[in-house]
């Protein structure tokens, strides 16, 4: 409701100086259109980059000298190896910073030339991006991996999560058949924030500046080292941006026996290949492997496999507008898990 309120506001062209009564006192029609935006900005921020799929939450990276063999890696001291996917559960964005980039007026001429609400913003700008990206090239080369609609990723994004081309191949393709195709958009503005979205994203340190860590993702994680079971990544994630991110987040990564990332790799979730290092692990240390992921093609392709998968979900946040990784959920699940294992 906030937030339709907000966008009518915006909306609206009244011709004359209405007053409102605001808390017994009177406010002219532009100080109290000030105070909307102020608040909208606040709102907006919150509900536009949350920890959901959208153009800015893209899959994960890592560098070359950051992979460890998993053959390398010895046997967990508890038996337990507990295997965490990043974004969407271990990284979120910074919403602050992200919507500062893109700019209020931006998103306000936007949400006023298609006459949306900014509820309605984030969606819209996810899907076509996506269509853009399919427009350029529609189907991945041995790509499995989904977009936020459950279609096949885009090619150039299979290219990206796999390590096929660099960001910057990837940046110079999407900018010049944006230029190129201007029908593909309704409006300038559109235009705009598209493809700045999609130079953020192939633009490895402009996407890292925005990310940050799930707080309690990252006590969880702590907890699972004290308590000395062995921890790795699974994440599909390009490597360029990896490793500035492990530089950046020296205080996650740093607890981490050994990290899979499909840039180095060149394997994407959900296919069979890119859980073999721990199908690997699971026979030859007969441990109980738990993954968290937050795509659910994911996890059914590790439970298949015979690993504990555990679906990521996400808990409301303020006026139901923000979201978060449940981690008090994922955290009795685990200790089930680990409860389990111990009595066998």
């Amino acid at each position: 409701m906030f937030h339709i309120i907000c966008a009518n506001v915006v909306q609206k062209r009244c011709r004359q100086d209405t007053k409102f009564i605001i808390n017994g006192g009177v406010m002219n029609k532009k100080k109290f259109l000030f105070t909307v935006l102020c608040v909208s900005f606040f709102a907006l921020a919150s509900y536009l980059f949350l920890y959901n799929e959208a153009p800015f939450k893209s899959v994960s990276p890592v560098s070359t000298q950051a992979i460890f063999s998993t053959n390398a890696v010895s046997a967990s001291k508890t038996g337990i190896t507990i295997v965490f996917d990043l974004n969407g559960v271990l990284l979120g964005v910074d919403a602050k910073k992200a919507f500062s980039e893109i700019g209020l007026s931006k998103i306000l001429k936007y949400s006023s030339e298609r006459n949306i609400s900014f509820s309605s913003i984030e969606h819209e700008l996810t899907k076509k991006v996506y269509e853009v990206f399919d427009a350029i090239q529609q189907v991945g080369k041995d790509c499995e991996a989904l977009d936020p609609y459950g279609n096949v990723m885009p090619g150039m994004m299979c290219d990206w999560q796999m390590g096929r081309k660099s960001n910057s191949e990837l940046k110079k393709q999407a900018i010049a058949a944006i230029q190129n195709h201007p029908e593909w958009f309704t409006c300038d503005i559109e235009k705009q924030l598209v493809q700045q979205i999609i130079i953020k994203m192939f633009t490895p340190e402009l996407l890292v500046s925005t990310i940050k860590i799930v707080p309690e993702g990252l006590r969880f994680v702590e907890k699972c080292k004290q308590q000395g079971h062995t921890l790795m990544i699974l994440s599909n994630w390009d490597a360029e941006s990896f490793a500035l991110l492990q530089e950046k987040l020296p205080e996650l990564f740093t607890l981490f026996d050994d990290l899979i990332i499909s840039g180095i790799t060149h394997q994407t979730k959900p296919k069979r290949e890119a859980y073999a290092p721990l199908v690997e692990r699971k026979v030859k240390f007969n441990e109980e492997i738990i993954f968290i992921d937050d795509q659910k093609e994911n996890i059914d392709a590790a439970r298949a496999l015979g690993l504990r998968g555990l679906l990521c979900t996400y808990k409301k946040g303020f006026l139901g507008l923000t979201s978060s990784p449940d981690f008090t959920t994922i955290e009795k699940q685990v200790a089930d898990i680990i409860a389990e294992h111990q009595h066998i």
